[in-house]
């Protein structure tokens, strides 16, 4: 069952400047997806329900859709804008130098660089800045922490008014700073949080009387959901993709009705990005008028350099196969480096905070001082033209070629081009047709070195940002430079056929990549389609995604984003977890919580505060003879105890209090609880306060729980196969699932957390073998050892012989943690039957066993 969260207490001086850690599991609570159905349920309904809601959500969802698009609008002009500038100045500073001058020495480099690598310092700085001192919550890209919420785990804080700003200017200024870094996961988390301000928080937007409806656990998980598929709709470009990435990665849960109103809203998320993105580049205007979409407004990713056409050949399969491979190998690496980096960080970084802003500017001046001396170090090469490539009529933009050290206008510098750009104009040179030596392997090589150590060490580090765009260079790196070997080998006759392109390969590598870090698809498949408007490349694209998530999933079978989950201590439930053969050898009666605290249907107030006083935040409400007939939950039995008067209670002389209609509030503490945890535990301090206050007669008095509990509680019985518990529970979205015996009375409780721990130790445990566990049983004792299947993790029976009559016994024997020593305890124990029960402590190696043992006691 799960555990109340603790009250805050003072900082400390020695605390103050010391990051907060991941907690451990037991702190996190689960979410109520489903409201009680009570007496006060039905009459909301009644009194409730018309015609016009429908019609309002549906507006509800088109407009977080606009403000999603509105929030993707100003950061990415933004970016753009301040990238442009820093960009565009050092080439100004560089173009100043005479054309016979000599880069030793001269000041203009010195100018250039010093400007390249203050601004970057300013911005890394001021964006890891508000992280540390102002909102240590909105680190991170936030993807994490919506999929966690979303599969059913409590995390408030991630949703907050100042969370959401924070994250806005941090991620804003970290990107424009020229790191390996992305603004996509960041703004799946802004559009979360824009559907959760927006529609259960009290503003001037909407009136009241509308919101109030929708503050519910269904609709707020709805609007969650909607705003992380338009966040992705608004990122990408990408409508349909959106949708499918939070049926695949983000939602554990899935109505059918939700789809089409998510759809809508990342249709309206997707016109109102494109047509201002017609309209405005990097806040300039462009001179299209407003409502005329131009297609590299629609397109995230179109190429600098396009051919007019490209056939495919069936051999493209085989290099695609190769990519695919290489892509999920390295998207392993990546995980694992960054996995290590986040621990390093956490373990030396995050204990001081100035430890914390000085990571990220080190690591800043770093990476801007080597790009710069690299593109220093460049050759120059030609610049495309329009005749260049097979007699091909080609488009060139040639304003996002860096000419950097180059002083011919008629070259470009190549690492300059792809170092000193920004991620999105870097794979847009990567996917570009027909520019074979563009970039040569070893260009590519330096490039990709540089690239893929920093982007792994920079995702988790305190600003706000994502990996997404540096997955899409590093796999842009991965299939150019595969597909510039294979051009130079290939026979001579295949050339004739564009099929063996670089920048096909490049779009294969980044969505290999892609997909052997994230695990996803079916979404990403489609993403990319999006993204490039290349659909006929739809073979080979799926062959390198399907190749790299096989290699990946064969050598780490958890993904980046669900890695980083498991490290926040997050009890979280994998969905389509491989089931394996132990699973069914499980039961309900092996993984409950127990034993259980139950209330009665007319309880004592002085017990109701006694239970909120432990860790549980659901009660089996049963009968005199003990029979389940429902659950309440932590916050009803607050919302009972607000609302009892006192007064009365003391004017009477046998008390039998029924409270008035609490729905609202208890609507209004979930609310509370889901969006922002301010004030709210403030308010159970003084609840709890006003339970110590009680004199006798006031504790005795009684309460009807009958009118609040939820009379429609998910129960199992005790024999219940875990496998088919544990589809249950996800697709149900439960939070508490009751365990009854045979006559229907509970005997424990099931929460993820207890699901969690039982995976844990099949995973971990159950692949010991029984012949592998040593007899430990000491010589000369009269107990003999013999292992038998057991199925329990608590409890297991011995067969007891003992005494001289040789009356044989059974006993329940809990197995318990483990110890280089083994050892086994007797303990005497009243009973009827006046019968020893033995406690048997099986220890070694400091793990818990596997396999369960049995006893027996030899006559």
């Amino acid at each position: 069952m799960e555990a109340l969260t603790q009250p805050l207490k003072p900082v400390t001086e020695e605390e103050e400047d010391v990051a907060p850690k991941p907690q451990p599991q037991h702190t996190y609570d689960g979410l109520d997806y489903w409201e009680p159905f009570n007496n006060d349920r039905k009459a909301h309904i009644l009194a409730n329900y018309t015609r016009k809601l429908t019609l309002w959500k549906w507006v509800l969802f088109a407009l977080i859709g606009f403000i999603v698009a509105l929030v993707s609008i100003a950061m990415k002009q933004s970016i753009e804008r301040v990238s442009t500038f820093r960009f565009t100045t050092v080439h100004h500073v560089l173009e100043s130098r005479n054309s016979t001058e000599s880069a030793e020495g001269d000041p203009r480099y010195f100018q250039a660089w010093s400007f390249w690598v203050s601004t970057s310092l300013l911005l890394i700085g001021l964006s890891s800045a508000c992280i540390v001192y102002v909102e240590p919550k909105a680190a991170g890209s936030g993807l994490p922490e919506v999929i966690a919420y979303l599969n059913g785990v409590q995390l408030s804080s991630v949703f907050s008014f100042r969370v959401m700003g924070i994250k806005f200017l941090s991620c804003f200024m970290a990107v424009s700073s020229g790191l390996p870094v992305g603004p996509e996961g960041p703004m799946i988390h802004l559009g979360s949080m824009v559907g959760a301000f927006l529609t259960q928080k009290k503003h001037w937007v909407l009136s009241d009387t509308v919101l109030k409806q929708f503050r519910n656990p269904v609709d707020r998980r709805a609007f969650i959901t909607c705003g992380a598929a338009a966040g992705v709709a608004a990122a990408f470009g990408a409508p349909v993709g959106g949708l499918l990435f939070v049926m695949e990665e983000i939602a554990s849960f899935w109505e059918r009705p939700l789809t089409w109103l998510v759809f809508f809203s990342t249709m309206t998320t997707f016109f109102t990005v494109a047509c201002f993105n017609s309209v405005l580049e990097g806040w300039v205007p462009t001179g299209h008028p407003l409502g005329e979409l131009v297609e590299n407004a629609e397109v995230m990713f179109e190429p600098h350099i396009v051919l007019s056409t490209v056939n495919l050949n069936v051999l493209v399969i085989l290099p695609s196969m190769f990519i695919g491979g290489i892509c999920g190998i390295a998207a392993v690496i990546f995980t694992r480096l960054n996995l290590f980096v986040v621990r390093w960080r956490r373990r030396l970084v995050a204990p001081v905070k100035w430890r914390r802003v000085a990571e990220p500017l080190f690591g800043a001046l770093l990476y801007t001082t080597i790009c710069f001396l690299l593109s220093s170090a460049s050759s120059c090469r030609e610049m495309p033209t329009s005749t260049s490539f097979h007699g091909v009529v080609v488009d060139v933009d040639r304003e996002n070629f860096a000419q950097f050290a180059c002083t011919d206008g008629e070259t470009y510098s190549p690492l300059a081009t792809l170092m000193l750009n920004s991620g999105e104009h870097s794979v847009r040179h990567l996917f570009s047709k027909g520019t074979h030596g563009q970039f040569n392997p070893k260009e590519l090589l330096i490039y990709l070195a540089v690239y893929y150590i920093f982007a792994a060490c920079s995702s988790g580090s305190t600003f706000a940002t994502g990996i997404v765009i540096p997955m899409l260079v590093i796999g842009s790196v991965i299939g150019r430079l595969c597909g510039e070997v294979f051009h130079d080998i290939a026979p001579s006759s295949w050339m004739d056929y564009t099929w063996s392109d670089p920048g096909l390969f490049a779009l294969i590598g980044s969505a290999g990549f892609f997909a052997g870090v994230s695990r996803l698809t079916i979404s990403l498949l489609i993403i990319m389609l999006e993204i490039t408007h290349e659909i006929k490349f739809l073979p080979p694209i799926m062959v390198g995604i399907m190749v790299a998530k096989w290699t990946a999933d064969y050598k780490q079978p958890v993904s980046l984003y669900h890695s980083l989950i498991h490290a926040l201590g997050v009890p979280f439930l994998e969905s389509g977890k491989e089931r394996q053969l132990s699973h069914e050898l499980y039961t309900a009666g092996d993984v409950m919580n127990a034993p259980v605290v139950s209330l009665q249907e007319v309880e004592c107030i002085g017990k109701l505060f006694a239970v909120l006083e432990t860790g549980h935040n659901g009660f089996p409400v049963v009968s005199k003879g003990g029979h389940l007939k429902g659950i309440i939950l932590r916050v009803q039995i607050e919302s009972v105890l607000e609302n009892i008067d006192l007064e009365l209670i003391r004017s009477v002389s046998d008390p039998c209090v029924y409270v008035a209609d609490h729905f609202e509030l208890v609507r209004s503490i979930q609310t509370a609880e889901a969006t922002s945890t301010n004030g709210v535990q403030g308010w159970r301090d003084t609840l709890m306060q006003k339970g110590a206050s009680l004199n006798e007669k006031e504790k005795y008095s009684r309460i009807k729980l009958t009118p609040f509990m939820n009379n429609s509680p998910f129960t199992a019985h005790k024999g219940f196969r875990l496998n088919l518990l544990r589809t249950n529970f996800q697709v149900m979205s439960m939070r508490h699932l009751v365990v009854v015996d045979s006559q229907f009375k509970p005997v424990g409780m099931i929460t993820r957390k207890d699901l969690v721990k039982m995976d844990h130790f099949i995973e971990t445990k159950h692949e010991e073998k029984a012949e592998d566990v040593e007899n430990p049983i000491a010589p000369g004792s009269p107990w003999v050892w013999s292992p038998r299947t057991m199925h329990s993790l608590r409890e297991t029976t011995v067969e007891v012989t003992w005494g001289e009559d040789g009356c044989s016994f059974r006993r329940e024997v809990p197995i318990l943690a483990e110890s280089d020593c083994e050892e086994l305890q007797a303990e005497e124990e009243e009973e009827e039957e006046e019968l020893e029960v033995y406690t048997v402590n099986t220890r070694r190696n400091g793990n818990p066993l596997a396999q369960p043992v049995y006893y027996t006691l030899a006559t």
